[in-house]
């Protein structure tokens, strides 16, 4: 069948899974930005409603100008989708044909990936002290939910302080797994991961309309087990020969992520669909931002960034948002929107120095004791 291959020979490279983090987390900075930027129609995260949709193609009728914002507010939390597809992705091609014993490969994610939330986390509670935010004892014990890692099993705290912050609490619940799930496709192939992944999205199904009312805000979706479908997608695609996604059934989830605006049912496949979409649009977006210089290094650099931009650009926004909604303009929002994600990007280097800065002392006095 014709299919769309990667321009990286067989699989991705470092620099391509970096280009696509990139673009990932630009898409998701943008909308935690604008999601709180007028007009917004609201979007179909972790719940349903179908008349977000003709909320959206009314705003963008009435105020096409507003467009850049109507459609980050919309789409771009679906960037979460690629960062869960390139966790599993790359850690089956890390450990592809290799036994994983499952406490030292949890625990050094656990050292990897920790130390960037604790810093943020410590960066959030002094944000926490502006007029912006009142209070702090709930600020406490919501951050300390979040460093539980715990919160996508907490009524009324799976977006507990940073709305963001609930994809630390899935990572690791997805590292905690990962090596079973690595280990039944091992064994048992293509078929143990669809029935993975079926299984993952009949319990969400059927699980979330017991679980909202209950104060889980986010349902299934706060868990590994929402997330299973787009995760099975990432181990498939790591073992296949190549990288490459099927024209047709590209076509298919073209249809799928159309109507799965409007239909509930089809909604629950969206999040699968819109990754395969995107894997589709893989090689000519890297082709495109490797004959633009600039925008290779920016995009690149925001990969490079992306953890620690993730951390930190969800409490960061509150300043930009407040004069965006005051002057209810378009172009002073995007100006907003610009300072934003600078000043994102500028506390995000500042995270990822301290992080950095702090592992070498560790070493260092690790060495000296020995």
């Amino acid at each position: 069948m014709p299919t769309v291959d990667s321009p990286a020979a067989g699989h991705l490279r470092k620099g391509d899974t970096e280009l696509l983090k990139g673009l990932g987390i630009l898409m998701i900075a943008l909308h935690n930005y604008f999601h709180f930027v007028d007009p917004s129609p609201g979007e179909n995260e972790f719940r349903f409603d179908g008349g977000n949709v003709s909320r959206l193609f009314g705003m963008v009728g009435q105020q096409p100008l507003e467009t850049p914002n109507l459609l980050f507010d919309y789409f771009g939390h679906y960037g979460v989708q690629i960062f869960v597809f390139l966790s599993a992705y790359g850690l089956t091609r890390a450990y592809a044909g290799r036994e994983i014993r499952w406490a030292p490969f949890f625990l050094k994610r656990v050292a990897k990936i920790y130390p960037t939330l604790v810093i943020a986390v410590a960066a959030y509670l002094l944000f926490a002290l502006t007029p912006w935010h009142q209070d702090l004892a709930w600020e406490l014990k919501s951050c300390a939910v979040a460093l539980s890692l715990l919160s996508g099993f907490v009524p009324g705290y799976q977006l507990s302080a940073v709305g963001p912050w609930w994809f630390f609490s899935f990572i690791f619940q997805f590292y905690a797994v990962f090596p079973l799930l690595n280990r039944l496709a091992t064994l048992y192939g293509t078929r143990a991961l669809a029935a993975v992944a079926v299984a993952g999205l009949v319990v969400t199904i059927l699980a979330d309309p017991i679980l909202y009312p209950l104060g889980f805000e986010m349902g299934m979706f706060g868990t590994v087990v929402g997330h299973l479908p787009v995760i099975c997608l990432g181990v498939y695609m790591a073992r296949a020969d190549r990288f490459a996604v099927d024209r047709k059934l590209a076509l298919a989830a073209a249809v799928v992520v159309v109507f799965g605006n409007w239909f509930e049912p089809l909604w629950y496949l969206m999040p699968v669909c819109v990754t395969l979409l995107f894997l589709a649009a893989v090689p000519a977006a890297i082709a495109w931002l490797r004959a633009q210089p600039l925008a290779h290094r920016f995009v690149g650099y925001c990969g490079a960034v992306s953890l620690p931009l993730f951390a930190v650009n969800g409490f960061l926004r509150e300043p930009f948002v407040r004069p965006a909604n005051g002057f209810h303009s378009w172009y002073l929002s995007l100006a907003l929107a610009v300072l934003f994600l600078a000043t994102s990007l500028g506390a995000a280097q500042a995270v990822q120095w301290l992080e950095q800065a702090g592992r070498r002392w560790f070493a260092r006095r690790l060495a000296a004791r020995s």
